[in-house]
């Protein structure tokens, strides 16, 4: 069990491995998550006077003694005020489902690819016929405690999930994410990495090309019945842009000077001293005689 700081106000908890009492001769003993390393690694992680702790649970189950003793001790600190959130991941079994079940309303999470188990509790045998029958009345109190604790967050009857626990001959039954959220077994599902980093990128993207807030909708303006408009008038200025021309002033015509028509010539033109006539008078008269000559 290994407790982390997300801040100051959050602190995060490590279930991996099995739920028990660690055998010391193991060599994995140190996997093993027992009531008494619990409570020691959540006495300190009180010290930090924290609003809320998160338990990721990566654990097959164990010890159901144990678990319901950790079960107790979360239940408590949800007394005190202290948000508890369980997150699951990959197979949460057995007596680790139950831990998963001591979160705050709301806070039980689960993987997209994680798988859930619940079944009846189990027991190793050795005695006589008292001795079986005390033991078969202890696991008939201990499946319908853990239903109970099933039902306490779903609003369904204990059976349900004393049925489901009953499956495969006590065995019970592997639910995927959707399956124990749709019986009431987690509150939601977690997104997977791939969509949470697909939205951060979807957000910068955003942030980088929408840097302004989006202008509030303008109030479509009442219609204007009757010339009864509740426009303020527009102020009218003295000023114009352009300024005015002197209003003495008058315009005149514009002096030109005489321009020679071509197809006009002075009479008598013909037999007249050239030089009496203009260039263009000159011009046509010498085409006029070169025409009498080719005649």
């Amino acid at each position: 069990m290994n407790t982390k700081t997300e801040n100051r106000k959050n602190r995060i908890i490590d279930i991996d491995g099995p739920i028990g009492r660690p055998d010391n001769l193991s060599q994995e003993a140190h996997k093993v998550l027992s009531y008494d390393n619990f409570k020691k690694e959540l006495r300190k992680v009180l010290e930090t006077r924290p609003d809320k702790i998160t338990l990721n649970i990566r654990s097959n189950g164990g010890d159901i003694h144990e678990a319901l003793l950790i079960f107790e001790e979360l239940e408590q600190l949800k007394q005190q005020g202290i948000q508890i959130t369980t997150c699951c991941y990959g197979y949460a079994a057995s007596a680790a489902t139950l831990v998963a079940q001591a979160a705050s309303p709301g806070c039980r999470l689960i993987a997209p690819s994680a798988m859930y188990l619940i079944h009846n509790s189990t027991t190793a045998l050795e005695g006589n016929a008292l001795d079986a029958r005390h033991t078969l009345q202890l696991l008939s109190q201990t499946d319908q405690k853990m239903a109970e604790i099933y039902a306490m967050h779903a609003k369904r009857e204990p059976k349900h999930y004393a049925d489901i626990m009953a499956r495969n001959s006590g065995k019970g039954q592997w639910l995927s994410a959707q399956e124990a959220l749709e019986e009431g077994l987690a509150d939601a599902i977690l997104p997977s990495r791939l969509a949470t980093l697909r939205r951060k990128v979807t957000d910068t993207l955003r942030g980088l090309f929408l840097r302004n807030p989006p202008l509030p909708e303008r109030a479509m303006a009442a219609p204007n019945i009757a010339g009864t408009s509740t426009r303020p008038p527009v102020p009218q200025s003295e000023e114009t842009a352009i300024p005015l021309a002197d209003p003495d002033f008058s315009p005149q015509p514009s002096c030109t000077k005489p321009v020679e028509d071509p197809a006009i010539l002075p009479p008598g033109m013909f037999g007249l001293n050239p030089n009496t006539l203009s260039r263009n008078a000159s011009a046509y008269a010498e085409d006029a005689a070169r025409m009498r000559l080719d005649c």
